[in-house]
Order: C-alpha cells, then sequence, then structure tokens
C-alpha cells in the first residue's frame, strides 16, 4: 500500500468516482513517478491491473474533468482458506490527491471500493501496509491487523555500510573487508545440492509449477494460489522490472521440488531481495537452503550489499533463513492487514484470517517491483 499527496488541479465540477478503466493509465503512470520516483509506462499499470490471470482489477478511481486524480487499487488474487477457494482483493495503492483531501471526499472513494468488492462477492480484502498507511487502513479503512511482517536482512557486503559511515572509502573498505571476513567465518557450512537434482533458470513458468502447487496448497492454512499462470504473470510477463528464477529440479524426470526469485530495489541497486521462495513445507531444509545460497550468489555477482526477505517465525523457510545468516530487522509499520468484505459470515473466515500463524507470505505477495 502507497500513499501520495499531488498539487491539486483547477476543479470546476465535483469528482466522480468510479471503477478504474484503461483510459486511466496515462495520468496514474504520471502519478506513480511522482510518488516512488519510478519510470512506469501506463503498459506496466496494465499488466498490473488488465492482465492480471485471477481476473478483472476491483480498483476505483476518481475523474475530475476528464482527468484522473485519485485511486484506490486493488488486483483480484484467489488464496486457499482451510482447504477452499476463496477470492480476494490485494489492496495496493492509495493515491490521494490534494483535490480529494477531505475525509468525506476519501470515504467516498473508499466506499466505492468496498461496493466493488460487495458487487463482485469477493471474501475478503488484504494488503501489506508502509508507515504512512498503516494507521488510515485500520482507522478510516476498517482493517485489522493480522500482524507485523518480519523483515530479515542478510548481509553480504559490509563495505557499503562503512562507506555511508565513514565517508572515507579507503578505511570505510578495509573496515569492510574486515567485517566481511569475520561474518563469513561466523556462518555455518552451506548445504550441497541434493543428490539426484540440480538448479535450473525458468524462463517460463510451466505445468511442473501447477504440479508443485498441488504438492503445497494445503501446507498453511492460508495461501495464495502460486499456479504456473499467476507465477508466469507475477514474475515473467512483468514490464518494466526483471527477476532472476532458480528452481531445484530432480535430474530424471524434471520435476520441479521448489524455486525462488531474486530482484533488486529499483531505488537502491545494492539492496537486493530474496522475493519469493517456495518449498514444499514437509521438504528437507537443504532443499530451502540451497536456493537461498542460490539467491545470495545471484545477488553477489551484481554486487549488492544486503539482501532481504519476509517470513513468519512459524514458517518452514524461516529457520532456514536464520541458519543461512539472514537477521530481524523489523520495519515501522510494515503489517499485514485485512478486512472481510463478502457475503458471507464474518465470523467464518475472520477467526481464520486474524490468526498470523495460519499465514504463508514473501515479499512478491505484495505488490513490490
Amino acid at each position: 500500500m502507497s500513499s501520495c499527496q499531488q498539487s491539486p488541479p483547477q476543479r470546476s465540477s465535483r469528482p466522480n468516482i468510479r471503477r478504474i478503466g484503461r483510459k486511466d493509465l496515462e495520468h496514474l503512470s504520471r502519478i506513480v513517478g511522482k510518488i516512488h520516483g519510478l519510470e512506469r509506462e501506463p503498459e506496466h499499470l496494465d499488466w498490473k491491473y488488465f492482465q492480471n490471470p485471477a481476473g478483472a482489477p476491483l480498483s476505483a478511481v476518481a475523474e475530475v474533468d476528464g482527468r484522473t486524480i485519485s485511486h484506490t487499487g486493488a488486483i483480484r488474487t484467489w488464496f486457499r482458506v482451510a482447504g477452499e477457494a476463496r477470492q480476494a482483493s490485494q489492496e495496493v495503492d492509495i493515491f490521494v490527491d490534494e483535490a480529494l483531501r477531505s475525509a468525506r471526499a476519501f470515504f467516498h472513494l473508499y466506499r466505492e471500493r468496498v461496493n466493488i468488492n460487495e458487487h463482485e462477492d469477493v471474501d475478503f480484502m488484504f494488503g501489506f501496509t508502509i508507515d504512512k498507511t498503516s494507521k488510515i487502513s485500520r482507522k478510516a479503512m476498517k482493517f485489522q491487523r493480522v500482524g507485523a511482517v518480519p523483515r530479515l536482512v542478510h548481509v553480504i557486503d559490509s563495505r557499503h555500510f562503512f562507506r555511508r559511515r565513514l565517508g572515507v572509502k579507503p578505511v570505510a573498505d578495509a573496515l569492510g573487508l574486515a567485517a566481511n571476513a569475520a561474518i563469513a567465518l561466523s556462518r555455518p557450512k552451506q548445504h550441497q545440492v541434493p543428490d539426484g537434482m540440480r538448479l535450473v533458470d525458468i524462463a517460463r513458468f510451466d505445468a511442473r509449477f501447477d504440479a508443485l502447487w498441488d504438492r503445497i496448497r494445503d501446507d498453511y492454512p492460508i495461501m495464495l494460489q502460486k499456479d504456473a499462470s499467476y507465477l508466469q504473470w507475477r514474475y515473467r510477463d512483468i514490464r518494466d522490472v526483471a527477476f532472476d528464477v532458480v528452481a531445484l529440479e530432480n535430474a530424471s524426470d524434471s520435476r520441479v521440488e521448489g524455486f525462488c526469485v531474486v530482484g533488486i530495489n529499483p531505488l537502491d541497486p545494492t539492496r537486493g531481495c530474496l522475493v519469493d521462495l517456495v518449498t514444499p513445507r514437509q521438504s528437507d531444509e537443504a532443499v530451502s537452503a540451497v536456493l537461498i545460497a542460490a539467491a545470495i550468489e545471484r545477488l553477489r555477482e551484481r554486487q549488492v550489499a544486503t539482501v532481504a526477505a519476509w517470513a513468519f517465525p512459524h514458517m518452514h523457510t524461516y529457520s532456514v533463513l536464520q541458519h543461512c545468516g539472514f537477521r530481524l530487522q523489523p520495519v515501522e509499520g510494515q503489517d499485514l492487514v485485512c478486512r472481510h468484505t463478502g457475503s458471507g459470515d464474518p465470523d467464518e473466515i475472520l477467526p481464520l484470517l486474524m490468526q498470523q500463524e495460519n499465514w504463508c507470505v514473501a515479499m512478491g505477495d505484495s505488490d513490490w517491483n
């Protein structure tokens, strides 16, 4: 969930609040650039909202005199919740223009978002907040906080840290190299690729990933549906962003045992991200460990300083990440939040949603890109 305040346009009429259409993407891409400092073409937003295999977007926009000025963005997703398929909306953007700063105007915009969910019979809304949106999501939007999303960080090269602190490159590099050596000695020996398996690059998600999803879909009570169509859309069809995808497969029949997705922070190329890590819950620890090591090596080749990952403590990958040198680095306001919206009984699904230990999450489950 991201937030923005823009300078007001000259307004001659009341905002027209409605569902998003493709005609809004040109204006929205300009707003994204002002918010994040990123160049994002309308085609990127078309991918994000209109090419999603889960279905049509659930976003609401405010328009004044033909100009889209505000947006509450949501994409459709499918989950497995306690063994059943459930439709959800992921709240990914909040763009609030100066022209809509009044509480009443924002309420109408958000009310339209909820109306869209109710009309589509979407079971629940969820999102990952940042500091700016954490309070507004709970107070104004009536989300409930499931819990803080743990951010774990692995240091690859501490020279960047010392350069920022000291400003004297030769001294900083000398201290950084010494620190790197000490960190390397303190870490346990890396797992080797298990016998009969191999690491491979993935250019396209095929039917093998549907089979993997069928194996893991009930590993946790609440899981985002990561079948081949979703993964292809999320990590391969995405515009303006490049991810590395590495899988561990069986050498005899090419069955996929797990995979990881690696990316670079677009605003800071020294920061890498383990965007996704998918392995069966009952698999050997070596499966996750080998993929984590492969991700770190990819980012080391790109000369990043740190690698960040998300995982809740109850997840089977959490302890493996710690074993591989990741350490908890809390982020203020980074929460998982949700709200019931469907026609069903909220008392049936909310108790499940509000238990943090039911969820399985990764950084890629947000709209991080």
